[in-house]
């Protein structure tokens, strides 16, 4: 009976040991998991951030040609007329 029991604990403690392993890698795959989202979050915000810079970088330049290209003509306006 003693022996009995004796396997009886020895299979408790094994299950025991192997779910209390399964618990930290689950817990580690979910910190992964949560590092991996916090960084795709970072690139995106970044990607998003760049492209409105770049949009604002090309209406500037085009606003100034504009600019510059109506403030010619009107000092050729200006000196020829």
């Amino acid at each position: 009976m003693a022996t009995k029991l004796r396997e009886s604990v020895d299979d408790f403690e094994a299950r025991f040991a192997a779910e209390a392993a399964a618990d930290r890698a689950r817990r580690e795959a979910l910190r992964q998991q949560a590092i991996q989202r916090g960084h795709n979050r970072q690139v995106a915000k970044t990607n998003a951030r760049g492209t409105f810079r770049f949009a604002m970088l090309v209406l500037a330049i085009i606003v100034t040609a504009v600019l510059v290209t109506v403030g010619m003509f009107q000092a050729l306006l200006l000196v020829m007329g």
